[in-house]
């Protein structure tokens, strides 16, 4: 990534795109680097409206890989998973009363604090958290 954005209107009626660089996504692009993350020819981008993501660089082919993520670089949780931080016996219990199939999402918003507000700088997967929000805006949707 640089430290320069640039645009480019779209084809087909697309909205327009703006090419992101910042030192948030260098660092996380270096994270990728160190980790093992593979990319094909993708950018990040912004839309006119500030939706974020990625988008293709140049013309993608059949059944070409686009990304390829090291398994020590995803955060997974399955139900026989151990909480990860036993030391605090309230978030243990809120672990254990979650383990059903389809209540997954709240063992993995516990993982993800515990990864971004317990291990930090330690965590292997630091550089996905560093993207994430420091605050929100209650009006605004989160996905």
């Amino acid at each position: 990534s640089n430290n320069s954005s640039s645009s480019s209107s779209s084809r087909n009626g697309r909205r327009a795109l703006r090419v992101m660089g910042d030192e948030q996504l260098d660092g996380f692009e270096r994270w990728c680097r160190e980790s093992g993350v593979r990319t094909g020819p993708l950018v990040h981008a912004e839309t006119a409206d500030g939706m974020r993501g990625v988008v293709a660089s140049q013309r993608i082919g059949k059944g070409q890989t686009l990304v390829e993520l090291p398994g020590s670089c995803v955060m997974r949780v399955s139900k026989d998973d151990p909480c990860p931080d036993r030391m605090y016996a309230r978030y243990n219990d809120v672990w254990h009363r979650f383990a059903q199939p389809d209540k997954w999402y709240v063992r993995l918003g516990l993982k993800l604090l515990f990864e971004r507000f317990t291990k930090g700088e330690e965590s292997r997967v630091r550089g996905y958290i560093s993207l994430l929000p420091k605050e929100i805006d209650p009006a605004a949707p989160v996905l």
